[in-house]
């Protein structure tokens, strides 16, 4: 496929490596695949009179402009926040990514659970990524809760898509499966999307950490635009993108 008809999507699993098995850790760096690859390894061979959902455009187009990130590793925490003044997180598993608590429950008795694990991205074009939970998968850790849906410019935003966990109950536990889909990500572009990995060196963590602290240093409650502006106009896009060019895995 051209060039005119991809769009590159730089991306980079971010994680503590201390607290991850040395023989996970290479998981983190496994190239997602679409949505309509992942459906298609069970696709039925009967098409039937009206056919399926893999031959309607709407459908099939969603399914190739979606990724499916799976979980580098197995997770279990049991939660119980029925004392809100004195909630327990205790680790079931040893090695895995921290989890811990950021803010106050957004709805009554179901606290938001902060996976010290997520994504970054980054793209040259102007380009706007969705985050969902994984929907068109039977439900496993989804039984115990979600991940926060959210969508932003990629091109002009560097901040990693970390996984806050809805749980569904006030106690219980979060159990994730390795390989098991964490969330999708989608596109709205008539283009094909290649991603292509990077490391996060120090430099680029840097300006990602500048990116999350921005309510500190430009002011609460701003419209992304105006935070895209302030990105554009230190030139964060080109130092970010020399850097990650450096870095291609």
């Amino acid at each position: 496929m051209s060039k005119k008809n991809t769009i590159t999507v730089y991306w980079a699993p971010v994680f503590e490596p201390e607290l991850i098995n040395e023989e996970d850790i290479k998981s983190f760096y496994l190239k997602p695949e679409t949505l309509m690859y992942e459906l298609a390894k069970d696709k039925s061979k009967d098409m039937g009179q009206n056919g399926h959902f893999f031959t309607c455009p709407a459908s099939s187009n969603y399914f190739k402009n979606t990724h499916v990130f799976k979980s580098p590793v197995s997770i279990n925490y049991f939660y119980d926040f029925t004392d809100e003044k004195n909630p327990i997180i205790n680790s079931v598993l040893d090695k895995q990514p921290q989890l811990q608590l950021m803010r106050p429950p957004t709805l009554k008795n179901k606290p938001v659970l902060f996976l010290k694990m997520g994504f970054i991205f980054f793209s040259e074009e102007t380009i706007d990524l969705t985050f969902t939970p994984p929907f068109l998968t039977e439900p496993k850790y989804t039984k115990f809760g979600t991940v926060i849906s959210g969508s932003f410019d990629v091109s002009k935003w560097f901040r990693p898509y970390t996984l806050e966990v809805q749980m569904w109950k006030p106690k219980g536990n979060l159990v994730i499966e390795k390989n098991e889909p964490l969330f999708y990500l989608t596109t709205e572009t008539n283009k094909s999307i290649d991603l292509i990995g990077f490391k996060l060196n120090d430099r680029l963590f840097k300006y990602m950490a500048d990116c999350v602290s921005a309510p500190e240093w430009q002011g609460k409650n701003l419209p992304l635009s105006d935070r895209y502006e302030v990105f554009k106009k230190l030139k964060m896009d080109k130092l970010i993108l020399s850097e990650i060019k450096n870095n291609l895995i």
